[in-house]
């Protein structure tokens, strides 16, 4: 079974499509981070796995929660602005199909927006992400001593072809972190 997790603070504008787009995961886990707009309601018609916590600013801390309530071998994360494509879906489904004992995770090639445009120079693109990976083999974490958006997993990575089309609107002082 593939699981995803999610987690978000006041998201109401863009949680719904995200969820839309991955309403084919066996499990959807989604962690509400103290929103005060509807996020978590809109997060309840896709699953019942909805878990309120703080909005703690070490986001590591809400994306490992949302993980370890995952059931599935693998896990997919995705931020709730992201969106997982047909052809990103077919592909994850056939390579946890077909993967072999040794690969611990994937690589996602992400495409990101700033302003509404296509961040495609400047060493923002392809911005491959280890965002599917095996669960079970206790391999994956976020590091949740620091604010470090790296996830690591030990083990062999392998990569998708299929990009994630995220809808994200980043600032300047963001990008430095990918």
């Amino acid at each position: 079974m593939i699981s995803v997790s999610v987690i978000g603070h006041n998201e109401e504008r863009s949680v719904r499509r995200c969820l839309e787009s991955v309403r084919w995961a066996g499990e959807i886990v989604f962690v509400d981070c103290a929103s005060t707009d509807e996020t978590a309601r809109i997060a309840s018609e896709f699953t019942g796995k909805v878990y309120s916590r703080e909005n703690n600013s070490n986001l590591n801390v809400n994306k490992q929660f949302g993980i370890d309530r995952c059931a599935g071998e693998w896990v997919l994360y995705i931020d709730p602005d992201e969106v997982v494509t047909e052809e990103l879906k077919n592909e994850i489904i056939a390579a946890v199909g077909r993967s072999p004992s040794g690969i611990s995770g994937y690589l996602i090639p992400r495409k990101n927006y700033y302003f509404g445009r296509f961040l495609r120079f400047g060493g923002k693109y392809p911005d491959r992400q280890l965002r599917l990976f095996r669960k079970n083999v206790g391999t994956g974490a976020f590091p949740t001593c620091s604010k470090s958006r790296i996830f690591t997993v030990r083990g062999k990575r392998n990569s998708c072809s299929r990009k994630v089309r995220g809808v994200r609107v980043l600032c300047p002082r963001l990008l430095r972190n990918f």
